[in-house]
């Protein structure tokens, strides 16, 4: 009986089927958003007469579901920039405390919605960072959001940041689930996730996490314990470096 050789894919062959995964991740990720506000608009039309309070509900769910839909296309964009060499970062001096604030006061409700504890420490006397404040927000926004998604109800989440040599060390900490030891090094790889299930988004947020993180000179790891928890660390050079 003849034997079948299965030869290995060529780089534009994987490249190809990456993009036609991609592709299809999209199809269906955007699918659900645009069913939501579809159905919102429908409900807003039958209302007769108008119900104010019921049409302000529709309005906020859906309001929510197009920021989700523009979080995933600003992505898939980020990702594109960086697979094509053209992500590139404005430098400036960045005070630490009002960026955790800000990016803390973005998830104050949906953490008590699903009653987490989301904590931060950090000393009132951190130099500032150099980098690009939007992306720094962003890599935050990431980690904490995973973090929130993630911890089921009444878990702790904590966000730390602490002067580490001459680098900002900044950390989010969950009491999650935790990620098996086998899968932590694919956790940077773009469209991975490891609830296959229950899958939740496009799998990009940390893939670009990690390439804002090292175009800023930086480095971001993760440590997770099975019925633990998670957490994930990265580092920023500070004014003093």
């Amino acid at each position: 009986m003849d034997q079948i050789q299965i030869l290995p894919l060529s780089h534009a062959a994987r490249e190809t089927q990456l993009r036609d995964e991609m592709l299809a991740m999209v199809a269906h990720d955007l699918r659900d958003p645009l069913h939501t506000i579809a159905v919102g608009l429908e409900t807003l039309l039958k209302l007769q007469p108008p119900d104010a309070e019921r049409a302000a509900r529709q309005i906020v769910v859906m309001q929510r579901t197009v920021r989700s839909m523009n979080r995933m296309i600003l992505g898939l964009l980020d990702m594109t920039r960086i697979e094509g060499g053209t992500f590139v970062l404005a430098r400036e001096e960045v005070q630490v405390q009002p960026l955790l604030s800000e990016v803390l006061e973005l998830f104050e409700a949906p953490a008590k919605e699903r009653r987490i504890s989301l904590t931060c420490h950090a000393p009132e006397d951190l130099p500032n960072v150099i980098g690009e404040r939007d992306r720094l927000m962003q890599v935050l926004s990431n980690l904490i959001g995973n973090a929130v998604k993630f911890t089921p109800p009444h878990g702790r989440i904590s966000v730390n940041a602490q002067l580490l040599e001459k680098a900002l060390h900044f950390s989010v900490e969950d009491t999650g689930s935790g990620i098996p030891s086998e899968s932590l090094p694919q956790l940077f790889d773009r469209f991975w996730q490891a609830d296959r299930a229950g899958r939740v988004g496009t799998g990009l947020g940390l893939p670009i996490a990690k390439a804002i993180v090292e175009a800023h000179d930086g480095r971001i790891w993760a440590e997770s314990v099975v019925g633990r928890g998670t957490t994930l660390h990265f580092t920023v050079p500070c004014r003093a470096a």
